[in-house]
């Protein structure tokens, strides 16, 4: 291969594309993408609603077929839903147990109550 035919290639490689004149270019203000209506809309000063506590008929994952696997839930609105957040209760605390409700300060959303506290009551 030629000398000159590697050199052209080198400077091909590294001169890029052309930049636009910007004399030519009509400058348009960036306008963001109005959000879908798929789109949740942006949480103003916080994701989370305030907190309530209620006391729940909690269960340990295991024994929910719909779950299958140990994770804490509460029943809200008739349907179990995941406990998440940090209930310092440790690892597991309603596996094995049944009967359970706890009282629980905190808020559902997105399908899952997010607890600030869990205190297991019976």
């Amino acid at each position: 291969m030629p000398r000159s035919f590697l050199a052209l290639i080198c400077v091909a490689a590294f001169a890029g594309c052309p930049a636009a004149d910007p004399a030519q270019t009509p400058a348009e203000p960036a306008t963001p993408a109005a959000p879908s209506a798929d789109t949740p809309a942006p949480a103003v000063g916080g994701s989370h609603a305030e907190p309530t506590t209620q006391v729940y008929d909690v269960v340990c994952g295991c024994q929910l077929e719909a779950v299958g696997h140990c994770g804490e839930y509460a029943k809200v609105d008739g349907a179990f839903v995941e406990i998440v957040g940090d209930h310092g209760l440790g690892e597991m605390p309603f596996c094995g147990k049944e009967g359970l409700k706890a009282e629980i300060s905190g808020h559902a959303s997105q399908g899952k109550l997010h607890a600030h506290s869990v205190k297991i009551v019976e």
